[in-house]
């Protein structure tokens, strides 16, 4: 949707009204991977890294690539939906009464996701090379590979954490916003 085709077809309410709604759909399907994240992170890599000893069992191996495999497309599903938050904040950024603090704000929150995302895609992506070398059973590999994914987990309750108190500050912006929706509409209804 062009930014010109919001300001032609909707009054400025029913836009802000459907981007909010946009934000808050995307959101919500955001923090719904993030919650499959923690699911296949906190129960499914747990588990199997409880069964990871001095030696790694083909079994086990092939059960750190399929986990591995699936948070890769769980993080790759979340890039997709991040596009579509930073392109409804574009849009709220086209918007005559919308303010650059409020879209830097909005902003700010989807780089810090994107940052934190980031990281956790990094350290899969090491895990799942590092996961072929230690096949060879060697112990001090695996006691360094067995360090690497308590640090991923830990990257990922800072991430759930952030995700988690992001939603009441996006909530937070968007009633900003509606506050300078409004005071546009009365000063454009005053023809100033």
């Amino acid at each position: 949707m062009t930014q010109e085709r919001i300001r032609k077809n909707d009054s400025l309410e029913s836009t802000v009204g459907r981007l909010q709604m946009d934000m808050k759909t995307s959101h919500g399907k955001y923090s719904s991977l993030v919650d499959d994240l923690a699911y296949l992170t906190k129960n499914d890599l747990k588990g199997i890294i409880g069964k990871l000893n001095n030696e790694l069992d083909p079994t086990v191996y092939d059960n750190f690539n399929q986990i591995f495999e699936k948070i890769e497309n769980v993080l790759h599903d979340m890039e997709d939906i991040h596009v579509d938050m930073e392109e409804v904040v574009s849009l709220i950024g086209g918007l005559e009464f919308s303010t650059t603090s409020t879209v830097d704000k909005l902003y700010s929150i989807l780089r810090d996701q994107e940052s934190q995302q980031g990281r956790l895609t990094q350290e899969i992506t090491m895990l799942k090379n590092e996961l072929p070398s230690i096949q060879d059973n060697d112990s001090v590999e695996i006691t360094q590979f067995k360090e690497n994914l308590v640090e991923f987990q830990y990257e990922f309750s800072r991430f759930q954490d952030y995700i988690i108190d992001a939603v009441p500050r996006i909530s937070k912006l968007f009633i900003e916003l509606d506050d300078e929706e409004k005071r546009g509409v009365k000063y454009g209804s005053k023809g100033i």
